[in-house]
């Protein structure tokens, strides 16, 4: 399955193999796959992300689910969610795995986590031992927005910002090749150059400059924006999103 954000970034995901012998329609636009081992997966696309839900009819469903991404870098995050990266060296986050869930059909919470094995995101989810109503519904949530996605420390973010207000008005960034900023900036904000353009990325920087220059932003604590929506930076608890 292929997503395509509204800046084009294309999202490809392998959706668990449970081989579908049956594919149906459902209400709001879901793609129903019927598995062979009571199992089956539902695909409704969103308009910031997708949701896929993973039905599991009896105990004989298997306990592990596996979501590969082609050309992509899922990087596990502390709250149990996982950050899709265009690559293993920066932070630029081009999608969002929700923290994962899984319920039994009396409502009751079922065991469940994910785990990252190179491109591919397994999600563990314990049925067999929680004994639980079945069917057992576990739901990843996919998410790319508008835009892509950056993190950095609040002193990095500062430092950006004085770097480009010391440009008293000159662009900060004439082309991909031709950024005005000192690195390690520059080699983050080229290698997203060429997915949102040197006009969008100019603006972006442009505002973090007018934002945060000589604000109090948290020197330690791990903050994300939208390169192109631009927003109040949002402190992230898990400062792994800012670590390549």
């Amino acid at each position: 399955m292929t997503l395509e954000s509204a800046n084009s970034v294309p999202v490809l995901l392998q959706l668990p193999e449970i081989g579908a012998t049956e594919v149906s329609a459902a209400e709001g636009g879901t793609l129903v796959l019927h598995g062979r081992g009571d199992v089956d997966v539902a695909v409704q696309a969103a308009e910031d992300g997708a949701r896929v839900q993973t039905v599991l009819h009896s105990s004989s469903a298997p306990d592990e689910y596996r979501y590969s991404f082609q050309g992509l870098v899922p990087v596990l995050q502390g709250d149990g969610s996982v950050s899709i990266r265009l690559d293993a060296h920066t932070a630029t986050e081009v999608a969002r795995i929700a923290a994962p869930w899984a319920k039994d059909a009396n409502g009751y919470d079922v065991p469940t986590r994910y785990r990252v094995e190179g491109a591919t995101v397994v999600q563990e989810v314990d049925h067999i031992a929680a004994a639980p109503a079945y069917p057992v519904v576990a739901d990843p949530r996919l998410t790319y927005g508008w835009g892509i996605y950056i993190n950095a420390y609040g002193w990095e973010w500062m430092s950006l910002a004085a770097a480009v207000a010391a440009l008293s008005g000159g662009a900060a960034v004439v082309s991909c090749v031709a950024l005005n900023i000192p690195n390690p900036w520059a080699a983050v904000l080229k290698s997203a150059c060429g997915t949102i353009g040197a006009s969008n990325l100019n603006n972006f920087v442009k505002w973090v400059a007018e934002a945060y220059n000589g604000t109090g932003l948290d020197g330690t604590a791990c903050y994300q924006s939208n390169f192109v929506i631009r927003q109040k930076l949002t402190k992230v608890a898990a400062a792994g999103n800012c670590r390549a």
